[in-house]
């Protein structure tokens, strides 16, 4: 006689068993979502209203841990209930076994494992991708809140203290949102060991915040943009900087700075992580890894390489033709350099300068019958406001970025940084009338400010400067892959150029392969949380039935500390993998299968009683 299906029963244990693990979810999710907000909102980065926004992006997040744990707890209690209250017993009496018993518990399993793989490759990261940018669109309010507060804001390995801050409001002139006036300004600069390379003050600064996009912050030849975001029109925010009488010292020089502009980019959410992608977009991240800020940044740091060669052939025809070039910075103000050639320096004159012992700076050569490289600043009449002349003068290309304050923001070409030993300058006059402020766009200056006086010995620099009418980096939108096989191709025939190119093409492979290793622990490590989920639930629906007599608490513990130790097994094994490659794996699914293993062990347990 065919034994029909106890429909009854696996409706009744499965309806109990959903009401406390939405239960449950709903708790701990409400608690973990507070948890992760709540700092952002007594560090002042969000307001009450937003606070209330941002708790509700993050429960879906937190789903990913959340779910797991509520499913073995919903499972305990609802199995246990069925036991301690003899059903389980009779249910075994009327020859319903208890693989048949744990059928509910199974199909529920494989339900949230599904939707825990739905949620984690599609929901997810599109709710983590809109909480972050929440939490770090407003940079005008993290700016000043870290200053309010008496802390340091972080721009790369740059960072900004000041005594004071004020909001002045839009600025047309440079199409700038929002603009900051900063009081008492001190400026640390961090080498990668995290020793002080540079530091300086200013009694005053000005900041300017502009809205562009990741397309157009990596159209600008924006190589120092750092991570950058993955997608183009990810919303981006420029960061002009601009001290008045800054004075800084590195490695014993002291550097004297009127007003000379720099600039940055800040991605205003942070999703320059594999953890903020879905599913194809991992996938498309193994053939255009360039999608990833870390690698575009070194792929463009390779490609600015490579037209290196270019530019400053460019720069020697025109020192060598005219004995002089017209550079432009970033806000567009245009200098006009004298010099009669550029090229590498010899012993003696890297003995003159401790930073041109790296292979990245070039010395400029005083034009034939002076002693000195003049650099002229130019008003937007064309007329010379400012000049600065050097007894020795060094030009080195910009790679990663970082050079003075910021990140390189300059139009479409090869940035350059300018650096002027035993430097004295003078303001041109103009009929007779003092020269107005350097920065055509920036703030005025004091009238009654006195002009360096000539004859000073200081060090000056000036950064992301572009050759006009140069030539373009033509392989800046090339893709990483045809970029290396360019780079090589380039070495295999020039071998000599491997000190320009061999270090940013090594650095892009290992960036290339580190990314590779990254996409695939993240996307084992979801598959092996929603495989736990279903486990946990097995798990803790096999400890109810065989401990019916214990407390319920007492029951989910002997689950949880399991479950607790696959769960860090595998975050641990995600780590693993995206620093040492598969191997990681092992650590990644070993968790998992011990906790598979051991809920094996109980159910066997379970079927000799």
């Amino acid at each position: 006689m065919h034994r029909r299906a106890p429909l009854t029963i696996w409706l009744y244990v499965a309806f109990e068993m959903w009401r406390l693990v939405l239960l449950t979810a709903a708790v701990l999710l409400c608690v973990t979502a507070f948890g992760v907000t709540i700092k952002y909102l007594a560090d002042g980065k969000l307001s009450p209203a937003d606070c209330l926004k941002v708790m509700f992006l993050f429960m879906p997040p937190m789903l990913h841990y959340v779910l797991p744990f509520a499913a073995c707890f919903g499972a305990t209690l609802a199995y246990h209930r069925l036991a301690a209250d003899n059903e389980a017993l009779a249910c075994h009496a009327g020859g319903i076994g208890h693989r048949s018993l744990l059928l509910p518990a199974a199909a529920s399993g494989l339900l949230m494992a599904a939707a825990l793989i739905g949620l984690s490759n599609y929901v997810i990261p599109r709710f983590l991708h809109k909480a972050t940018e929440v939490v770090t669109e407003d940079v005008t309010r993290l700016i000043v809140a870290s200053i309010e507060r008496g802390e340091a804001v972080r721009f790369g390995d740059k960072w900004l203290y000041a005594d004071a801050v004020s909001e002045l409001g839009p600025d047309p002139r440079v199409g700038a949102y929002q603009r900051l006036w900063l009081g008492g300004v001190m400026v640390v600069s961090l080498d990668r060991a995290g020793e002080v390379r540079e530091q300086g003050s200013a009694r005053v600064a000005y900041v300017w915040l502009q809205r562009t996009t990741g397309r157009d912050a990596a159209a600008s030849g924006a190589a120092g943009l750092g991570d950058s975001p993955s997608s183009d029109n990810a919303p981006v925010t420029r960061i002009l900087f601009q001290p008045e009488d800054y004075i800084g010292v590195r490695r014993g020089l002291r550097g004297y700075d009127r007003g000379l502009v720099q600039s940055f980019y800040v991605s205003n959410a942070l999703i320059d992580d594999p953890k903020f992608m879905t599913w194809p977009e991992l996938q498309r991240l193994r053939t255009s890894p360039e999608l990833i800020g870390g690698v575009d940044r070194r792929r463009r740091e390779l490609a600015l390489a490579i037209a290196q060669r270019e530019t400053a052939e460019a720069l020697r025809r025109s020192l060598r033709a005219d004995g002089r070039a017209i550079l432009t910075d970033a806000l567009g103000q245009q200098f006009v350099l004298h010099a009669s050639d550029v090229r590498p320096p010899n012993r003696r004159e890297r003995r003159q300068n401790d930073a041109a012992a790296r292979n990245d700076w070039l010395y400029l050569e005083p034009v034939p019958g002076q002693t000195r490289v003049l650099m002229d600043a130019l008003g937007p009449d064309g007329r010379v406001q400012r000049r600065h002349m050097a007894n020795t003068a060094w030009l080195r290309f910009h790679r990663s970025g970082a050079s003075g304050f910021g990140e390189s923001a300059v139009a479409p070409g090869i940035a350059m940084g300018i650096q002027f030993n035993e430097v004295s300058a003078e303001a041109m006059p103009a009929d007779g009338d003092p020269a107005p402020p350097s920065s055509p766009g920036g703030p005025d200056q004091d009238d009654d400010d006195e002009p360096m006086p000539a004859g000073t010995v200081l060090e000056w620099r000036a950064s992301q400067l572009t050759l006009a009418n140069g030539p373009a980096a033509e392989f800046i939108d090339e893709s990483s892959a045809n970029l290396i096989r360019a780079a090589e191709a380039q070495l295999q025939n020039r071998p000599e150029d491997g000190a320009m190119i061999g270090a940013p093409l090594a650095d892009l492979k290992r960036r290339i392969a580190a990314l590779q290793r990254e996409v695939t622990s993240k996307i084992h490590e979801r598959l092996a949380m929603a495989v736990s989920c279903l486990v946990m639930v097995l798990l803790g629906a096999v400890m109810a039935l065989r401990l019916r007599d214990s407390l319920p608490l007492t029951i989910y513990l002997w689950a949880f500390f399991p479950a607790l130790a696959t769960v860090v097994t595998v975050s641990a094994g995600q780590q693993l993998t995206h620093q040492q490659g598969a191997v990681g794996l092992l650590l990644l699914w070993g968790g998992v299968a011990a906790l598979a293993g051991y809920t094996l062990v109980e159910l066997r347990r379970l079927a000799r009683h």
